[in-house]
């Protein structure tokens, strides 16, 4: 079971457009009776146990503003830690994922009509989290990332 909520606003202000975007799941995730696995994230299954690589929290939110010549946003995600297996109660960390706060952005700049100069830079903080311990062990995050483009529209916009 669970619930999602999501909503955003788009106001004109200053000759720009102001946009804030934001979305919050919450997923309860557990098995509905036991069983026996080969699987080695599942194994020994009981009735209740969490399901694993299932966030119980899960949110974003975007702030942005766009203008005719450009247009900017940042943005972050919140992850819960995961279990990396099936369980119930509480979990050895070495069994855990990290809880994560990772923050973005990304802007264009209008170089003429169509054609745009694009950035986008992910996990500005160059947080380190563990994502996963499958396969072979612990695995992190991709590190603070920077990307820079040329976009074209052939209509011109």
């Amino acid at each position: 079971g669970g619930a999602e909520v999501s909503g955003g606003v788009r106001e004109k202000a200053l000759g720009q457009t102001f946009t804030a975007d934001m979305s919050y799941t919450l997923t309860v995730a557990r098995f509905a009776s036991s069983f026996r696995s080969a699987f080695p994230q599942f194994g020994n299954v009981r009735e209740g146990d969490e399901l694993p690589y299932a966030p119980l929290h899960q949110g974003a939110l975007s702030l942005g503003v766009e203008g005719e010549q450009f247009r900017v946003a940042g943005s972050g995600n919140v992850v819960s830690a995961m279990r990396d297996r099936a369980g119930q109660g509480d979990a050895r960390p070495s069994e855990l994922t990290d809880a994560q706060l990772l923050l973005d952005v990304a802007g264009q700049l209008r170089l003429a009509p169509g054609a745009w100069l694009t950035l986008k830079a992910t996990n500005l903080t160059n947080a380190a989290y563990v994502v996963s311990r499958r396969p072979y062990g612990a695995r992190p995050n991709q590190p603070i990332t920077a990307m820079v483009g040329f976009r074209w529209d052939l209509g011109g916009g």
